[in-house]
């Protein structure tokens, strides 16, 4: 399994891969309304796909807002889920937020709380209602994973 990562803006050709992982996961799986997941902010972001043998596997983007960099639409497609990636893709993300030394924030459905404590996010508050699902906000707090390299020294043969 080649696992590949890259974080670029809308006008990548690779955005279309990204628009492809969430479509699955967003509209086809969970049933979302595609004007939801496609809010219009995507211009305004930074998208991240992942690669598993050249096959679109996870995507995520992160929007800088006044409360600090937002980290959303973290998807895995089902056939690659169990197997860390989602893991792998959030630290990801993060390590390319880290350098701006903003707040790094999320909001966890209630079933994903779990995964994102255990990678480094800590739940603030009561659960909000998005869509019907209650949601959490979540505060990254910086740990020891936080080393620059972190992610080559994962594949470094």
């Amino acid at each position: 399994m080649v696992i590949k990562l890259a974080s670029f803006g809308i006008h990548n050709p690779l955005y279309k891969q990204v628009m492809e992982v969430r479509r699955k996961v967003f509209v086809e799986e969970l049933g979302l309304d595609p004007e939801y997941d496609f809010d219009g902010k995507d211009d305004e972001a930074v998208h991240f796909l992942m690669l598993i043998d050249e096959q679109p596997a996870g995507s995520a983007r992160w929007l800088e807002t006044k409360q600090g960099i937002l980290i959303e639409r973290l998807a895995i497609i089902p056939q690659y889920r169990s197997l860390g990636l989602g893991t792998l893709l959030l630290r990801y993300v993060v390590q390319d937020v880290l350098p701006s030394k903003k707040t790094i924030y999320l909001y966890a459905p209630e079933y994903l709380v779990d995964f994102f404590t255990w990678n480094g996010f800590l739940q603030e508050g009561e659960p909000a209602d998005i869509r019907g699902v209650p949601h959490y906000k979540m505060l990254y707090i910086k740990n020891k994973q936080d080393k620059k390299g972190f992610i080559k020294k994962i594949f470094k043969s």
